[in-house]
């Protein structure tokens, strides 16, 4: 399996920043960018987010 992508966080609160008020759409436009396996910080916990099934 491929490693997941990792878009850039910050320090203590991860990629909060990158989740906004609708974040069905936050995690949608972050898909298209780094591909349908991301690795996200929520804080200091690591979330694997998986936004396409695999044919």
């Amino acid at each position: 399996m491929e490693s997941s992508s990792k878009p850039s966080k910050f320090p203590v609160i991860g990629n909060l920043h990158q989740i906004g008020e609708l974040p069905h759409r936050s995690l949608t436009h972050l898909a298209e960018r780094y591909g349908p396996v991301m690795l996200l910080h929520f804080g200091f916990v690591p979330i694997t987010v998986v936004s396409s099934r695999s044919r």
